[in-house]
């Protein structure tokens, strides 16, 4: 449905939704990433091994946790 858009990249919240989209992606009339870019989110094991041109981002679980607090307590944000 995404690619119907006329997108050339998907980026995924997960390394697992990554994999899910490019499973469908891999159509013969397909190439990854020359037609469509894929990326993943927290850098799954199996994205190193998957060979299929799959862009994952690797972030510090600790940093992540550490800086979490601090985001969402901004104060005096206006939202309109």
């Amino acid at each position: 449905m995404a690619l119907a858009t006329g997108a050339t990249a998907i980026v995924a919240f997960s390394g697992y939704v990554a994999l899910g989209v490019l499973i469908p992606a891999g159509e013969p009339r397909l190439r990854i990433p020359e037609d469509v870019s894929i990326t993943g989110f927290d850098d799954i094991p199996v994205s190193a091994i998957i060979g299929a041109g799959l862009t994952t981002a690797s972030v510090s679980k600790t940093n992540l946790a550490r800086l979490a607090p601090e985001l969402l307590c901004v104060q005096d944000v206006d939202l309109t």
